[in-house]
């Protein structure tokens, strides 16, 4: 498997999701997050898209939602239970393994995550982490787990032009939770989810 060039294109479309602002439907917005959705092209669920804006450089906040073994977002992010990496390809490419827990009263149960994940960093000063899924014989599912998959997705950490101590944070969620839990009813919440997660970064924040 290539793996570069898988996650490079993985990478592309995350930008494409960037700059694409049609069909997007606004679920949640608060003064200071916007979260919104579209139907994903890659399975039969929904596109996710959170904006938000935060009173600290980019370079900070990118600290908050790297993706690194013991990083400051499992302290955080509490669909977030672990996070580890299996696998250091080349200095910005790892297969990572994501735990998240148990949800909605035990209705959901743990999933785990295996993906191939790409650092970028762009010129204006834009860092982004770029996801997808793979599949590979060295990572069996966990007993005791069901196995997730994410299509493409990541987060990208903008600096606001004239303001070195704000920056914007735009997340792409496109998630099958896989398991017999009704599509309609992960997708009734998941909006919901996603500006908890703002908010508890939000938090983490103001006490950083």
């Amino acid at each position: 498997m290539n793996y570069r060039k898988l996650a490079e294109a993985v990478a592309d479309k995350l930008l494409g999701y960037l700059r694409d602002e049609d069909g997007w439907i606004v679920a949640k917005k608060t003064d200071n997050v916007t979260i919104a959705w579209r139907s994903s092209t890659e399975f039969g669920g929904y596109l996710y898209k959170g904006e938000g804006v935060f009173p600290i450089s980019a370079e900070r906040l990118w600290e908050f939602v790297r993706p690194v073994e013991n990083g400051l977002r499992t302290k955080w992010d509490h669909n977030v239970q672990t996070f580890s990496v299996l696998k250091n390809i080349e200095k910005d490419l790892t297969v990572c393994r994501t735990v998240t827990p148990s949800s909605m009263k035990g209705l959901i149960s743990a999933r785990e995550f295996i993906d191939l994940v790409i650092i970028r960093r762009y010129h204006d000063g834009t860092i982004s982490s770029n996801a997808v899924h793979m599949d590979h014989s060295d990572y069996p599912v966990q007993p005791g787990m069901v196995r997730g998959f994410n299509h493409p997705c990541g987060c990208l950490v903008k600096p606001v032009p004239g303001q070195s101590n704000q920056s914007q944070l735009i997340v792409f969620f496109q998630t099958d939770i896989a398991g017999k839990v009704p599509r309609r009813l992960v997708d009734a919440v998941f909006p919901q989810t996603m500006l908890q997660f703002f908010g508890n970064l939000h938090e983490a924040v103001k006490t950083d």
